[in-house]
C-alpha cells in the first residue's frame, strides 16, 4: 500500500511539473521594423553578399529580403523613390561586409515624403540587461533579442526609466525610434523608447 501510494505521488509531482512547464513557455523574441527610407535595387556586391535591394535612412543602408514576386515587381517600378518597409530584422556577420542588418519584408508600400519623414520604429520583444558603467562608459540599459543588444534610453520619460530599471531580467515589449544626432544620422543603435510592457509567458 505504501508503495501504490509513493507510486501516486510521484505521478502526482509528474503531471504537476508537465503543467508548470507549459506555463513558463518561453517567449518568442523578436524585432519587428517600421522603416521609412528610399529604395534602391540591382545593387550587386563582391561575393554576392547582398539581397540586391536596400533601404536607406537617416545615412544607413540596410537590406530589404523581398519574399514573393508581387513585391519584387513594386521595388522595380519604384526604384530610388520613397516607400516605407515593414517586417522582421535580423543581424548576418559577412566576410565582405563585417555586420549586414536584413529586414525580411511582409510589406512595402509607397511613402509620401512630405507626410512621413524618413525614420524608423521599432517593437523590439527580448529581455532587459543593466550594464554596469566602466572607466570609459556610463551605466547602460539594454534590451537583448535574437542574440543582439541594443542600448536603450529614455529621454523624454525619466518614470518609464525607473520603471524599466525594476525590470531587469524580465522579458519586455519596447516601441521606440532611433535617436537622431543634429547632422540627421541615427546614434549606433540607441532606441528611444516610447513605451514598455511586460510580457508574460504563456501556456502550450
Amino acid at each position: 500500500m505504501r508503495n501504490l501510494i509513493a507510486g501516486l505521488c510521484l505521478l502526482m509531482c509528474a503531471f504537476a511539473s508537465g503543467v508548470d512547464s507549459a506555463e513558463q513557455k518561453d517567449v518568442e523574441q523578436s524585432v519587428t521594423v517600421r522603416c521609412h527610407g528610399k529604395l534602391r535595387t540591382g545593387i550587386v556586391s563582391v561575393g554576392g553578399e547582398t539581397t540586391g535591394t536596400t533601404i536607406t535612412f537617416h545615412k544607413r543602408v540596410w537590406e530589404l529580403n523581398l519574399q514573393d514576386e508581387e513585391t519584387v515587381g513594386f521595388s522595380e517600378n519604384h526604384n530610388k523613390e520613397p516607400v516605407t518597409a515593414i517586417g522582421t530584422l535580423r543581424k548576418v556577420h559577412g566576410t565582405e561586409t563585417k555586420t549586414r542588418w536584413i529586414i525580411d519584408v511582409q510589406t512595402l508600400e509607397e511613402r509620401d515624403a512630405k507626410v512621413t519623414a524618413e525614420g524608423l520604429q521599432l517593437t523590439i520583444v527580448g529581455t532587459l540587461r543593466s550594464v554596469k558603467a566602466t572607466p570609459h562608459h556610463a551605466a547602460q540599459l539594454t534590451i537583448e533579442s535574437g542574440q543582439i543588444s541594443w542600448p536603450i534610453s529614455f529621454p523624454m520619460d525619466p518614470k518609464l526609466q525607473a520603471k524599466a530599471e525594476t525590470l531587469v531580467g524580465k522579458t519586455v515589449s519596447i516601441h521606440g525610434a532611433f535617436e537622431v544626432d543634429h547632422d540627421g544620422a541615427a546614434r549606433e543603435s540607441v532606441v528611444q523608447v516610447k513605451t514598455l510592457t511586460v510580457v508574460e509567458k504563456t501556456a502550450e
